[in-house]
């Protein structure tokens, strides 16, 4: 494939409004094996892709269809490996000793400061953490992309890691904006009242705090999925 075969390849994509990086690189590959594999040697990267590509995934809309399908599947194995990863510090050996150290150490800290000064503080960082390095790495990426000019400038991995990272925000909200202003009045009055049970206090702290290593955890994986035809 020549350079200005690639250029051609690249343009029909960016037409295609393909913008994530994942999507890009496969649907790039799969063209590229596709014209090189071609059976006549004749037939022009423009012609392979009216008659050749385009068709194989059911048109333009096809192509779409596939992409979003590709996004879903990415979703449900980002979740799924939450959902396993969480579940593995509650009810799995060894990594269960590390929510008993968490639990342990969050119980000595009740002991030397006020545990709703406690709570929420490990509510804030362990909310603000993730999110943060999550939105760190996407605006890294972005900027990247630009510097070397890729036909491309976002991650759908990255954009869904986001998300999962910006429940933790999402949560605290409910809990002090929410929850607490509905029951108890006000926002100081719900920390002072789920800090007056050392358990649900507890509970709540160790929660957060495996929410932030979950998250940490997911944003140092990849989660590939194959193309599909």
């Amino acid at each position: 494939m020549t350079k200005k075969d690639q250029i051609t390849v690249v343009k029909y994509l960016k037409s295609l409004d393909i913008r994530s990086m994942e999507f890009f690189e496969e649907m790039y590959d799969h063209i590229l094996s596709s014209f090189q594999s071609r059976k006549d040697l004749n037939q022009n990267i423009d012609v392979h892709l009216r008659d050749v590509v385009q068709p194989g995934f059911g048109g333009a809309k096809g192509i779409q269809r596939v992409m979003k399908s590709q996004q879903k599947l990415r979703q449900k194995a980002i979740f799924k490996r939450a959902k396993d990863l969480f579940l593995s510090y509650l009810i799995s050996w060894p990594t269960v000793l590390i929510t008993m150290v968490i639990a342990l150490v969050i119980f000595q800290l009740n002991a030397l400061f006020r545990p709703k000064d406690v709570l929420l503080i490990i509510m804030t960082t362990s909310a603000l953490i993730p999110a943060s390095i999550a939105l760190g790495g996407q605006i890294k990426f972005y900027f990247d992309c630009k510097r070397q000019n890729k036909p491309y400038s976002s991650s759908d991995l990255n954009k869904r890691l986001l998300l999962i990272a910006a429940i933790g925000t999402n949560l605290m909200n409910v809990l002090l904006n929410v929850v607490a202003k509905f029951i108890w009045g006000s926002q100081k009055g719900g920390l002072e009242a789920f800090s007056s049970y050392s358990w649900l206090q507890i509970t709540l702290s160790v929660l957060f705090v495996l929410y932030a290593l979950v998250v940490i955890q997911l944003l140092k994986e990849k989660f590939i999925t194959k193309l599909a035809i």
